[in-house]
């Protein structure tokens, strides 16, 4: 279970403990599937709807950066939130490792970084995942 900011309202730790498994869901069908995945979000309005946010390109195979920087301005433009996790496959040269990044943000908590380590097989596709490592956020999706 993760550790959350003390600061955290109590809504802010039931959204993340409902956005989180469902961020790594779907990050885990794309490495399993395709061996990777676009940026993605899991969001919750602000009546508690939780849904996924997608930036879906006009072009086969655009840059991740065009993808994230499109999937940014489509969620700040959009209904207001009261939380979001952005959902990102990096590496994370301090872990020595390709991760599962998901960056939690909430109007009631100071934003978290929740990063699962992964390796993949080569031959196989097999998806291996390492414990979480958990950090502080940082903000790019929601003002407080």
């Amino acid at each position: 279970m993760v550790q959350w900011p003390e600061g955290a309202s109590r809504q802010a730790r039931d959204d993340f403990e409902r956005m989180l498994p469902e961020a790594f869901k779907v990050a885990h069908h794309g490495l399993a599937t395709y061996g990777e995945f676009w940026p993605f979000a899991v969001v919750v309005d602000l009546e508690g709807a939780q849904r996924l946010a997608r930036f879906e390109p006009d072009r086969n195979r655009p840059g991740p950066g065009e993808v994230l920087a499109a999937l940014r301005r489509s969620l700040r433009e959009g209904d207001p939130l009261r939380a979001a996790a952005l959902v990102l496959d990096v590496h994370a040269p301090d872990l020595g490792s390709d991760v599962v990044e998901v960056m939690c943000e909430h109007l009631g908590s100071p934003p978290v970084a929740v990063r699962r380590p992964y390796t993949r097989r080569r031959f196989g596709g097999r998806v291996s995942y390492a414990p979480d490592v958990v950090g502080p956020g940082t903000p790019s999706l929601l003002t407080r």
